[in-house]
């Protein structure tokens, strides 16, 4: 079992946050498995980039899998979104596709309404 968690904005009071609970097909899994031992995602200290992204898209991750927990912080470096690109790259495969064409519309409807000011 997988569980996602979206957030559409900021972590702040207010910001509605999303999970959504699907099982991963196999050979997904196996990929993912596989990523996460082959480069040493568990131990591994993430460098963040000195400045920070601000008003752009961010993405963080913490997982578990096999009692096994890696965390990747937001804002990395150059040498280290390179790193994590091909894990995040799986994990947006991982849930059905209409997952995230739902997840994506609600963000979009989050967004209007915040500035239309009625969040």
């Amino acid at each position: 079992m997988c569980i996602i968690t979206y957030r559409p904005d900021y972590d702040l009071e207010g910001v509605p946050v999303w999970n959504r609970y699907f099982t991963i097909p196999q050979e997904l899994y196996s990929r993912l498995y596989d990523l996460l031992e082959s480069g040493e995602f568990y131990d591994y200290v993430w460098k963040q980039a000195l400045e920070i992204n601000v008003g752009g898209s961010q993405e963080w991750c913490d997982g578990n899998i096999e009692n096994h927990e890696f965390h990747i912080p937001t804002g990395l470096n150059r040498e280290d979104t390179d790193k994590a690109g091909p894990l995040y790259s799986i994990i947006k495969q991982l849930g059905p596709e209409e997952m995230w064409e739902d997840l994506e519309q609600m963000r979009k409807e989050y967004m209007t309404s915040f500035f239309q000011g009625k969040r």
